[in-house]
């Protein structure tokens, strides 16, 4: 996760138009000591904090961005595009399950309440993109990745 994080930082940096130099004046320290930062992908928590302060971007973005899944791209056929395609909150949560997050933390993101995550859940496996199992101890019908995550079945673009 620390290279992820690197690499989030790196491309922050270029959007905002900054070189290691404009960096490294920002946080009064040396240009080579920010390009060994980046070369080694190593330093400390507060580096790293301060490097995102001069950025504006919050810390938690940077960890976030490093914990996604790396989800290879899927081509869906036209039936389950057409599906997606017909309920765009259907979509949204098919996006955030592909994307790595929990069925519970992705339908707290869309505001889901149990009965519509469980309906929404069964609609994504009518399309043959999730499989969902019975409901938890908890109370909630999809608690679990293995309940709720996105089926390979699709082929990769």
């Amino acid at each position: 996760m620390r290279a992820e994080m690197f690499d989030t930082l790196k491309t922050a940096l270029k959007a905002r138009g900054m070189t290691y130099a404009d960096l490294a004046r920002a946080l009064g320290t040396s240009e080579p000591t920010i390009k060994r930062l980046f070369a080694a992908r190593d330093a400390k928590l507060s580096r790293i904090v301060a490097i995102c302060e001069v950025l504006g971007v919050p810390f938690e973005d940077i960890v976030a961005q490093a914990e996604r899944a790396d989800v290879p791209p899927m081509r869906l056929d036209r039936r389950v595009e057409a599906g997606l395609a017909r309920r765009p909150a259907l979509f949204h949560l098919f996006v955030l399950l592909r994307e790595g997050l929990s069925p519970a933390k992705a339908a707290t993101a869309l505001n889901l309440d149990d009965g519509t995550s469980f309906r929404m859940a069964l609609a994504l496996e009518r399309l043959g993109l999730a499989e969902v199992g019975p409901v938890a101890a908890s109370g909630s019908p999809i608690a679990g990745p293995s309940r709720s995550t996105p089926k390979a079945r699709s082929t990769p673009c």
